[in-house]
């Protein structure tokens, strides 16, 4: 059996952006209805966004755990998050694909991952 909810590992979200805000605001809401995990970390890179108000939304989201504001390539930002994240688990996500499911089911992911080391991508 897995460790109590309180004692799970961190997981990072690390989601690549640029220029697409509805997209980013599907995605970020959808997450924030959908993932129920106390230990998440969350890390948007953002490839330097010209489109109008992108930026004052992710500044306004308080529970984002860090902002990367940078023109890199997507090799480049994914290298970044991985090497920021202090999640035992780092799921990279783009920022135009949205949660559907509610509840606990990262909890079972995690402890699909404990139980099988060699699991990866």
């Amino acid at each position: 059996m897995i460790q109590p909810m309180d004692r799970l590992p961190v997981v990072t979200f690390g989601l690549l952006s640029w220029n697409r805000l509805h997209y980013l605001k599907a995605t970020l809401e959808s997450a924030r209805q959908c993932i129920d995990y106390p230990n998440l970390e969350w890390i948007v890179s953002d490839n330097v966004s010209e489109e109008p108000g992108l930026r004052e939304y992710l500044e306004a989201q308080g529970w984002l755990d860090r902002l990367i504001s940078k023109r890199q390539t997507h090799a480049e930002a994914m290298n970044e998050l991985v090497e920021t994240a202090r999640g035992k688990y780092i799921f990279i996500w783009p920022e135009d694909v949205q949660f559907v499911a509610q509840g606990d089911w990262l909890v079972d992911i995690v402890e699909i991952l404990e139980k099988n080391p060699d699991i990866g991508s």
